[in-house]
């Protein structure tokens, strides 16, 4: 069992290494602005993407972001054609080849909304429609491995991070607030 766990700390470790260094510092500087600057961002991701997705959308929302999460294939594509050339789209997917995904990213393309993908597969079709691409790496099949997630949170928590030191005062009495609302004794009902 030590052998085991000590390979999947290593594949880990790796995957972390090698996004690290394919990560396109002006792709990652283009998605920031990008998420600054929109009316409306709409994070989608399906399968194994969809906890990504949601998390995405935790740190995204504690930034006071007006977001939006959708793991449902119809509400996504819903949710697409909606959007404007003010919006952003976050697609997760770490194989890029989601039929649904594609439909999704496309709808949301043809409304003049620019896409950010972050994906371990930049050869793939949602990587050729998205405007952004941020890449995670993990050599290990099948992409649904623990390694493939780990490098993609660990990119959700950089854009959090560079995002939250834009205005750092501000994230900070936010967390404040939100760690307050935990600890704060709850309203008696009568």
């Amino acid at each position: 069992p030590h052998v085991i766990a000590s390979k999947v700390f290593q594949g880990c470790s790796q995957a972390l290494h090698d996004t690290l260094t394919v990560l396109d510092k002006d792709a990652f500087e283009q998605a920031l602005r990008l998420l600054s600057g929109a009316e409306r961002v709409l994070i989608v991701g399906l399968g194994a993407s969809g906890p990504m997705a949601l998390e995405l959308y935790n740190k995204l929302s504690r930034l006071r972001l007006n977001c939006q999460v959708q793991t449902d294939v119809f509400l996504q594509v819903v949710q697409a054609v909606l959007l404007t050339n003010r919006d952003v789209l976050v697609a997760l997917s770490e194989s890029g080849d989601a039929t649904y995904s594609l439909r999704t990213v496309s709808e949301a393309r043809l409304h003049g909304c620019s896409v950010i993908c972050i994906t371990g597969n930049a050869l793939s079709q949602l990587a050729q429609l998205a405007n952004i691409v941020l890449l995670s790496v993990a050599n290990e099949t099948p992409p649904e491995i623990i390694s493939s997630r780990v490098a993609q949170h660990v990119l959700i928590e950089a854009l959090y991070v560079a995002l939250a030191m834009q205005n750092l005062n501000a994230t900070i009495e936010r967390e404040r607030t939100i760690a307050e609302a935990f600890t704060r004794p709850q309203l008696k009902t009568s």
